[in-house]
């Protein structure tokens, strides 16, 4: 009688330790998001990739977060990059790719209003878009600041230094990306 009774007991035991499992498991696919940082960064390390096997493994990654993703203008982007990697790519190709990025999954970016804004910054220094430059570098300016990190104030002082002359004004751009979304 104890033998069925401790059976019973442990049975039950199993049947809500699986519910609890199962539940916890539903949650995580559920709450878990679009792979936003790792596919910047991949876009970002792709940029530079010189090695053919890095550069396969990078696209490779890159390519499952977009699929996984499902965002038709995100893939556009992903194609126009995809057409033209193995000849190298023009920079606006990947500044393109994170603007819809970080445009498409705004919710989702902490500092998404940072983000948008440096790369508008990078995209009309020394144009005619004087007023949206402006407001743009007023705007990374004045949370570059708020933020009290070090090592963003002292990337926006190496692009601030550069004053969009020197050959690797793009890449002091992506390296601040990167520490943003890190």
């Amino acid at each position: 009688m104890a033998v069925i009774k401790g059976a019973k007991i442990a049975k039950r035991i199993l049947i809500i330790a699986v519910i609890l499992i199962v539940g916890i498991l539903l949650y995580k696919l559920i709450t878990a998001g679009p792979a936003i940082q790792p596919t910047a960064n991949n876009i970002i390390k792709l940029r530079s990739a010189t090695n053919p096997l890095d550069k396969a493994k990078i696209v490779s990654s890159t390519d499952n977060f977009i699929e996984k993703m499902g965002n038709d203008k995100l893939s556009e982007q992903w194609s126009k990059i995809i057409n033209c990697v193995n000849e190298g790519c023009h920079d606006t190709k990947y500044f393109d790719f994170l603007i819809v990025l970080f445009t498409q999954y705004k919710d989702k970016i902490p500092q998404s209003d940072l983000l948008m804004n440096l790369l508008a910054v990078q995209r009309y220094w020394g144009t005619d878009e004087v007023v949206t430059f402006s407001k743009s570098m007023t705007f990374v300016d004045e949370e570059i600041e708020k933020s009290h990190s070090q090592s963003l104030e002292k990337k926006w002082a190496e692009i601030i230094e550069c004053n969009n002359q020197c050959a690797d004004k793009n890449s002091l751009f992506l390296s601040l990306i990167q520490l943003i979304i890190s």
